[in-house]
C-alpha cells in the first residue's frame, strides 16, 4: 500500500503527474517531462489515488493511452507467455485493475493531457511539441536531439539488454530488462500474435475506452 502521506504531498505539491496504464510508454513520457522540467519531482503513475480524482487535486496529469490489443501482448511479451486464452484473461484482469478503468474517470478533468502511444511512438518532435504547448514552457533543439539520441527505441534495447530480465530496472530512467519486445513496440503488431477469439475477447472487455480514444476498427485511425 503507498503511502499517504507521499500521495497527499503529491496531491497539494506536485505541479505535474505522468500516468498510463502499464505498457502505454509511460517511460519514455516520464523522461520527457523530466527533460522539460529539469529539478521537479515528477511522479509516474500506472494508477490514480481518490486524492488525484478529487475535484482538489490541481496538479497536471499527462496521461498515456494505448490500443489495449497492444497492451496486452506487451504484457505477455514481457512475461514470457505464450497468447493462451488464460494467459490474455490473465492480463485482461491485471489491465483492468492497474489503471485503465481511472483513464476514463479523467476523461473530461481539466488540466489533463491526454497522449496516444500511436502519435508520438518514433515522433518525439510531435511529443514535445505537446508538452509544452500543455506546460506553457520551451526546450531547445539541442535538448531534443539529446533525447532523440537516448530514448531511441534501439538506444533503448541496449541499455534494456545489459539490464538482464524485466524485474531489473534502472532507477535513474526507469528502464527495464526487456523493456523492448522484438516487436520493437510497433503499433499494430498484436494482429501478428492473437487469434481472433482472444481480439474479439479484449475489444469486448475495452470496448468503453477504445470507443473513447478513438481503437475501434470502424473508427479511422491506428488500430
Amino acid at each position: 500500500m503507498r503511502n499517504p502521506l507521499r500521495i497527499l504531498h503529491e496531491h497539494l505539491r506536485s505541479p505535474v503527474i505522468q500516468f498510463g496504464p502499464p505498457r502505454t510508454g509511460s517511460t519514455v513520457v516520464w523522461n520527457a517531462l523530466r527533460a522539460i522540467l529539469p529539478g521537479q519531482d515528477i511522479p509516474k503513475r500506472h494508477d490514480l489515488s481518490f486524492l488525484h480524482l478529487s475535484p482538489f487535486c490541481r496538479s497536471r496529469i499527462v496521461c498515456t493511452v494505448r490500443n489495449p490489443l497492444d497492451i496486452i501482448v506487451s504484457m505477455l511479451g514481457v512475461s514470457e507467455l505464450e497468447p493462451t486464452p488464460e494467459a490474455v484473461t490473465g492480463k485482461i484482469l491485471e489491465l483492468e485493475h492497474h489503471g485503465l478503468g481511472n483513464v476514463l474517470s479523467i476523461r473530461q478533468r481539466p488540466g489533463t493531457l491526454f497522449l496516444r502511444y500511436e502519435d508520438f511512438y518514433g515522433n518525439f518532435d510531435y511529443l514535445f511539441d505537446e508538452l509544452t504547448r500543455f506546460l506553457k514552457v520551451e526546450i531547445g533543439d539541442e535538448e531534443r536531439n539529446r533525447f532523440n539520441e537516448e530514448f531511441h527505441v534501439e538506444s533503448v534495447r541496449k541499455r534494456a539488454e545489459n539490464l538482464g530480465d524485466f524485474g531489473n530496472f534502472d532507477p535513474g530512467d526507469h528502464i527495464h530488462g526487456r523493456h523492448i519486445s522484438r516487436y520493437s513496440g510497433r503499433p499494430g503488431y498484436h494482429s501478428e500474435v492473437l487469434d481472433r477469439d482472444s481480439a474479439i475477447r479484449i475489444r469486448e472487455r475495452f470496448a468503453s475506452f477504445m470507443a473513447a480514444f478513438d481503437y475501434l476498427p470502424d473508427a479511422g485511425r491506428s488500430e
